[in-house]
């Protein structure tokens, strides 16, 4: 037992604090959190904060504690959340875009701000799914407002390009919304279609909101860090997570 937490003490420390002191800014580093649905995520299964509709439980699930222990060795890690999916109940299995996403979504900004004293930084809608439309975008960011969670922006995307030109260009309060598109191993897939100086224009961040190296070795220590600066350099991306299942 006691090597075991040692162990964990150990391996957060080095995570959020050494390493990031010694080789980052601390504004630089990142922590995405995959937002479980009651199901397996790629490599592993986690719990659901609210299985039913009235089931809501601020502290299920372990990615609370990681939250937590990030922002106690590092108050600055900027933090993402991103659902995976949705328990059956919302939507009532009609669509996953609905007002009762919207709750599902809001209910987690505010366990993670009141019950363990972490405002999230970004807020992503779907992992590698449709981004929805523009009302529902608009509606988010009105109920987050309405719930306090000003400072917590919007990130559309997180897989390839969405298709958000029109909207973009003739609706105001949509481009207001959200403040970030991600993309999934932008460079290699040619994710940004030559649109990435596009959303800059409109002052929209642009980031590689997945991309990885698998080799745990000093061979892809040296390919990861070749990944940073390619989609910096290349493709002009803000930032590069390379996210597990957390």
């Amino acid at each position: 037992f006691y090597l075991s937490l040692l162990s964990y003490i150990f391996f957060l420390s080095f995570l959020f604090t050494f390493f990031n002191s010694l080789f980052f800014y601390s504004r630089f580093f990142f922590l995405m959190i995959r937002r479980p649905p009651r199901s397996t995520l790629s490599s592993s299964s986690a719990a659901s904060d609210v299985y039913k509709r009235q089931d809501l439980d601020c502290t299920r699930g372990y990615e609370w504690w990681l939250l937590r222990e990030a922002k106690k060795r590092n108050p600055e890690v900027v933090t993402y959340g991103l659902a995976w999916g949705a328990p059956g109940w919302v939507g009532r299995q009609q669509g996953y875009y609905s007002e009762d996403m919207i709750r599902y979504q809001t209910n987690w900004l505010k366990c993670a701000r009141d019950v363990h004293g972490v405002e999230v930084d970004w807020l992503g809608l779907w992992n590698e799914r449709s981004w929805g439309t523009t009302s529902y975008v608009k509606s988010l960011r009105a109920a987050m407002d309405a719930a306090g969670h000003n400072k917590t922006q919007l990130v559309l995307g997180d897989g390839t390009m969405p298709d958000i030109w029109a909207g973009l260009e003739g609706d105001k309060k949509f481009a207001d919304s959200f403040e970030a598109v991600g993309l999934h191993y932008p460079c290699a897939a040619a994710a940004l279609q030559e649109r990435g100086e596009e959303l800059m224009l409109h002052r929209k961040k642009v980031w590689a909101s997945e991309d990885w190296w698998s080799e745990s070795e000093w061979g892809g220590a040296v390919c990861w860090g070749k990944l940073f600066h390619q989609n910096f350099l290349s493709c002009l991306l803000y930032t590069s997570p390379s996210p597990r299942d957390s």
